[in-house]
């Protein structure tokens, strides 16, 4: 009877130590994970990866490059003591507020102009770089928006560059149809191969075509935070300020000329 007891006593014995060692072996699901690398504070920040001298990375295995991929390490240098304290995520246009809406990234630094229908959802910074609005066209002679009147217009659909020439177009009670492009030289290829007259968006988008260009008016590129990290975007254009007052921020713009 002794020895029954025994082995029962070790078998609980066994199956109590197997519990613990299964409890304590690490976290059992992904939130565990998260919550322990949040531990470690980082700047995350959404930037461009096909954006020449913004955010620009040619090949997977590339590191990014580019004025905002800078800028986002001086701020995260500026805010965590180290620039190296900076986590880089890929976005589009299309999955950048996306990721900030959901926290994945704490700021949005690719290419974002201010807007009023976003200004109460989100934040925006001292700007840190002035692009300009651009139509470009290989026929005839654009001189000024009322030369516009009756051409096609392509653009990408709800673009910063899209919203601002339809208003104004709209504006100056003119008369227009614009074709939807899904990217920047699939516009530019339109326009060479004569199916639309213009093509418009901002000119840090448009590659060296040989075309010629109008100017529909200027956009400041801004950092985007949401709109209740109202801490994080008095640090972001403190740096911002800093590097105005120093002369850093132009040597930035003009090393990614």
């Amino acid at each position: 009877m002794l020895k029954k007891l025994l082995i029962l006593m070790g078998g609980v014995a066994f199956l109590t130590l197997l519990v613990f060692v299964i409890n304590n072996s690490g976290p059992t699901n992904t939130a565990d994970a998260y919550n322990e690398e949040q531990l470690i504070d980082a700047l995350r920040v959404g930037v461009h990866y096909d954006v020449k001298n913004m955010g620009y990375q040619q090949y997977y295995d590339d590191e990014l490059s580019g004025m905002e991929v800078d800028l986002s390490k001086h701020l995260a240098k500026y805010i965590y003591g180290d620039e190296s304290l900076l986590e880089l995520n890929s976005v589009s246009m299309k999955t950048a507020q996306y990721f900030l809406n959901n926290k994945k990234i704490d700021c949005i630094i690719a290419t974002q102009p201010i807007t009023d229908e976003k200004s109460d959802k989100y934040r925006y910074s001292r700007p840190y770089y002035t692009d300009y609005v651009e139509c470009v066209y290989a026929n005839g002679s654009i001189m000024s928006l009322s030369d516009l009147a009756g051409k096609k217009i392509g653009v990408i659909n709800n673009s910063y560059a899209h919203k601002r020439l339809q208003s104004l177009i709209k504006e100056a009670k003119l008369e227009a149809s614009f074709v939807s492009y899904e990217g920047y030289s699939d516009g530019v290829e339109a326009v060479q191969l004569g199916k639309i007259d213009v093509f418009c968006t901002n000119r840090i988008f448009l590659p060296s075509s040989g075309l010629k260009r109008f100017t529909v008016g200027e956009c400041k590129y801004c950092v985007v935070v949401r709109y209740n990290d109202t801490e994080l975007l008095e640090k972001i254009n403190s740096a911002i300020e800093n590097m105005e007052n120093s002369g850093e921020l132009k040597m930035l713009q003009d090393k990614y000329k």
